[in-house]
């Protein structure tokens, strides 16, 4: 007897809070399939260096903030329940060697909004979340890979200086150190706890507040605390989840005029998305293989499809048993499938058609609608386990043609008999 194990549908869920920050995610994708179910998915597969393909899945909020990262993060995991969970985008510093468009990755989070409010002060009570151990690691790898590394700070130096001839600051004195800043950018990777909270933060402040609660934050965010929160929560074991933001600001007063430049922002959020894509081109973690599958068209004795078949047997039928049709590698999101039985005179009729598979642990057996072609689809969660086809054909025809989708996958294959 199979036991049945869960395994994650995506390899990775790719968040953002901003629109900006999406835009150039996507930007550094294959071409992305749109899902719009309510809420509105985007699908690619990536390549990496080990020949691995990963399956990743894209969303944004509509607005910062931890509650907003929070739905999100639960509604990715309901519909594609990721193996890994990044959340990237931009932040403000509180640690003099964390630089603008640094990138700062949360070892731990640290959510600071839980409060007691007691003679006009508030008394934090912060709650902390670990980040996943196998990701930080990736980091770290990335950290003390000489080539990873330079590869990653050559791209920022040379999107930096690119940016140098787009500069429209007035002031003269600013222009020229704009684009000295921009000429020496070299971006850093720190590793260490973020504050994540539901302010944006400029005042020095509440800055010295919050590090006297923890002298060692890296700096500050919106959303990590949401999206953590929903990760660690989920069901008996956390998900594997961690933020990746870069640094747009040195969250003081200066953040207005920091962000009206807007170069910082872009070049945060660009070492971020870059950092979190280097993690998945290293091909290091496992992959799912979801929606990766191969088509067997070897037959079973005509007995087996007897077995499974419901309707009386009548002169001349011919019985078909494919009990290995398709052949997942990994889980499918969904399955699209065709079959199209014909002979020279033309289509011939299908009797009866029924398709088996295991969803969830679970046997599951669908009659298919006696059409021409046989057309077959459902989006529930299908184990990677064999999927068989059973059919009566009114009379033998001359060849079965099969087209199976999922995801992004497509595979055709005709029988001739």
């Amino acid at each position: 007897m199979i036991n049945y194990r869960r395994v994650a549908l995506i390899d990775f869920a790719i968040l953002t809070a901003l629109t900006e920050e999406f835009r150039y995610l996507r930007s550094l994708l294959p071409p992305l399939e749109e899902v719009s179910e309510g809420i509105t998915w985007y699908r690619t597969r990536l390549a990496s260096v080990s020949g691995d393909n990963y399956e990743i899945v894209l969303a944004h909020q509509d607005k910062m903030g931890p509650l907003d990262a929070l739905s999100l993060t639960r509604a990715v995991i309901d519909r594609w329940d990721p193996s890994h969970i990044m959340l990237v985008g931009i932040a403000g510093s509180f640690h003099k060697e964390v630089k603008l468009a640094d990138v700062i990755v949360g070892q731990q989070v640290f959510y600071y909004d839980l409060a007691k409010a007691t003679d006009g002060i508030l008394k934090y009570r912060p709650e902390g979340y670990p980040g996943s151990v196998s990701l930080v690691r990736q980091i770290h790898a990335i950290s003390v890979s000489q080539d990873e590394t330079a590869e990653w700070r050559r791209v920022a130096r040379e999107s930096a200086r690119s940016k140098i001839p787009n500069l429209t600051i007035k002031n003269n004195d600013r222009l020229e150190r704009a684009r000295s800043a921009l000429d020496a950018h070299n971006p850093s990777i720190h590793v260490g706890t973020v504050a994540s909270g539901s302010l944006v933060i400029e005042d020095p402040k509440k800055k010295e507040e919050l590090l006297q609660l923890h002298g060692k934050l890296l700096g500050t965010e919106m959303e990590g605390a949401g999206v953590m929160h929903a990760s660690f929560f989920h069901e008996e074991a956390p998900k594997s989840a961690i933020i990746i933001k870069g640094i747009s600001d040195m969250a003081n007063k200066n953040k207005a005029m920091t962000d009206g430049i807007r170069f910082w922002r872009e070049l945060a959020s660009e070492n971020s998305v870059r950092l979190a894509l280097s993690i998945i081109k290293r091909g290091r973690l496992p992959a799912t293989l979801a929606d990766q599958f191969e088509i067997d068209t070897v037959a079973a004795p005509v007995g087996e499809a007897r077995r499974i078949l419901t309707i009386p047997t009548a002169p001349g039928v011919a019985f078909w048993a494919f009990p290995r049709l398709v052949l997942p590698r990994g889980p499918m999101s969904r399955l699209e499938l065709t079959a199209t039985i014909a002979s020279a005179a033309g289509p011939v009729q299908v009797l009866e058609a029924r398709l088996v598979y295991r969803s969830e642990g679970q046997r599951i057996e669908r009659p298919v609608p006696s059409a021409s072609p046989v057309q077959f689809s459902t989006k529930e969660r299908i184990d990677p386990q064999p999927i068989e086809l059973y059919m009566m054909t009114r009379t033998n025809p001359d060849f079965i043609a099969f087209e199976v989708r999922s995801g992004s996958s497509v595979r055709s294959v005709q029988l001739n008999l």
